[in-house]
C-alpha cells in the first residue's frame, strides 16, 4: 500500500509541477489497483462476511472456513450467571 501510495505523490507531483500529462488508463490502473488493496484487506479482517464467501465462489477458490467457528462456554455469554 506504501509503494501504490507513493507512486500515486509522484505521479501528481509531476502532473502538478512539471505539466506531465496523467492518461485515464493511469487513473484507471491507481484505482483498480488501491480498490484491490482495499478489498484484499477486508477479506483478511471479515473472512466470514458474505462478500468474502461470494468472492471465493466467483474466483473458485476453496472455501476453507464457511462457518464461523462455534462459540464455546468459555467465550460465550451463556456460561455467566448473574448474581
Amino acid at each position: 500500500l506504501t509503494g501504490v501510495c507513493k507512486d500515486i505523490v509522484i505521479v501528481l507531483f509531476s502532473c502538478l509541477f512539471f505539466g506531465e500529462v496523467v492518461t485515464a488508463g493511469q487513473c484507471m490502473g491507481f484505482t483498480l489497483t488501491l480498490f484491490g488493496v482495499f478489498f484484499w484487506s477486508y477479506l483478511k479482517v471479515n473472512p466470514h462476511s458474505n462478500v468474502a464467501r461470494f468472492a471465493e465462489r466467483t474466483l473458485g477458490m476453496p472455501a476453507t472456513l464457511q462457518t464461523p467457528p462455534e462459540p464455546t462456554e468459555a467465550t460465550s455469554l451463556k456460561g455467566i450467571k448473574e448474581k
